[in-house]
């Protein structure tokens, strides 16, 4: 039996482990999803493109590869930014990824600035960490893509906070780095979960005060999403991970097809254990 609905996790760059799953699955099944795409942070963005019915393949693959490289989301950092950084709360904004993930879209002619969540092909869903009510926020309907997007991407201290509808949020993936629990009918749901890498740095009372700011925010990350996928995680979850890729990894520095093969690997074997092959 075919998968109804679809979630995907966050994590940065390792967002190409999505898509080298999705590239498997669709050998088993077509990609669509009638219960609905879930999708935080990087995860947003593919969840997009899939509940879209864009194309999964070889080719599309060439196309996005861009998208999981670090100068893809984030512009070089310089001093007055770094300067800016402590009153703005984050080095960067959300300028320079909405125009990179605009240009992948805008190739399908779909302009994201303009279109709706309620125009995908099917149900889309799009997680955010609302700060200013101190929960989740699930983005639907008529929001439009680009907003939910830039306020699902927004992880702390790399981009500012997010202003939307009068509130202010962040990167999903803090609030919310398990989706399952918003998913109602869970009977034929694959979540895929980026699985946490190796800390960048060993907290220990000697070496607290040596680590740089943007690598002690990684490794809080790190940790809360850890223990977070490993309290929730269900027989649905598909965890997946790629040696020595983290979330600020670029793939042109590894082995795409290796990648690929990982992936292809790895979906297979959780459909050999729920018998599904």
């Amino acid at each position: 039996m075919p998968f109804r609905t679809l979630t995907l996790g966050g994590g940065g760059t390792k967002g190409v482990l999505h898509v080298g799953v999705l590239l498997e699955l669709q050998k088993h099944q077509e990609l669509v999803f009638p219960g609905g795409v879930y999708g935080v942070s990087v995860g947003s963005i593919i969840a997009t493109y899939i509940a879209f019915g864009l194309p999964v393949n070889t080719e599309s693959f060439e196309s996005m590869k861009s998208m999981f490289s670090p100068l893809f989301v984030i512009e070089e950092v310089d001093f007055p930014k770094l300067a800016k950084s402590y009153s703005s709360k984050g080095l960067f904004s959300s300028d320079h990824l909405c125009r990179s993930v605009s240009s992948i879209f805008l190739k399908h002619g779909i302009d994201i600035r303009t279109t709706k969540l309620s125009d995908a092909k099917m149900p889309l869903y799009i997680f955010a960490s609302n700060l200013t009510k101190g929960k989740p926020t699930m983005f639907k309907d008529d929001v439009l893509l680009i907003d939910a997007i830039r306020c699902s991407c927004a992880v702390p201290g790399i981009f500012q906070p997010q202003a939307l509808y009068n509130q202010i949020y962040i990167d999903g993936d803090l609030f919310c780095p398990s989706l399952d629990y918003f998913v109602k009918d869970k009977t034929d749901m694959l979540s895929i979960s980026l699985k946490c890498g190796m800390l960048e740095s060993k907290f220990t009372p000697s070496n607290i005060d040596e680590i740089s700011p943007l690598k002690y925010l990684y490794d809080i990350y790190t940790l809360i999403g850890r223990n977070f996928h490993e309290q929730t995680k269900s027989d649905k979850t598909l965890m997946i991970s790629y040696s020595n890729f983290s979330a600020m990894s670029d793939i042109k520095s590894f082995d795409d097809k290796d990648i690929m093969k990982k992936c292809s690997e790895t979906l297979n074997s959780f459909l050999s254990s729920k018998n599904l092959l």
